[in-house]
């Protein structure tokens, strides 16, 4: 037992070192600068801004200054794209481009109602095994195996 516990302690140890280590390395990706909605209206109305990508499911608007440094920003979708529709209607010259919201895909609607189904199918055939072949225990709960006895009669 004590060698079982000391190998998987080692193990998780060893876990945990490489997801320290994962966590910490940097990958070198550019990671963009995060300001404040108020800042990117500003880059916006000063033309400082030169393309965006809007997700209005995360409410994030991502996207790079003229200089080219990356930035990203959190947005209310509903006043941010009034903003930016009549900015753009207004000849803005910013490259805006909205991000599809992401849809669950069409079997993984149905999981709820197939999970339904196999549960009351499990069921039904735990019930029709406990009644066994031709009504078995279910069926037989009448059916007392207790026999009548009448008292001997003493004969004179």
């Amino acid at each position: 037992m004590k060698k079982y516990l000391r190998m998987i302690s080692f193990y998780v140890v060893i876990l945990i070192i490489i997801a320290a280590v994962l966590t910490n390395i940097n990958t070198g990706r550019d990671v963009p600068k995060t300001i404040s909605y108020s800042e990117l209206i500003s880059g916006i109305s000063n033309k400082s801004v030169s393309e965006l990508t809007v997700d209005i499911d995360k409410y994030i608007v991502s996207g790079s200054y003229t200089s080219g440094a990356k930035f990203q920003s959190v947005v209310l979708p509903g006043s941010f794209t009034e903003f930016l529709n009549g900015y753009l209607e207004d000849g803005g010259d910013i490259k805006a481009e909205y991000k599809q919201p992401e849809q669950a895909p069409w079997w993984f609607t149905i999981l709820p109602s197939l999970f339904l189904i196999v549960i009351m199918v499990v069921f039904f055939m735990m019930f029709t095994q406990q009644s066994g072949s031709g009504g078995g225990k279910v069926m037989s709960f009448g059916k007392s195996k207790a026999r009548l006895h009448t008292p001997i009669k003493e004969v004179c």
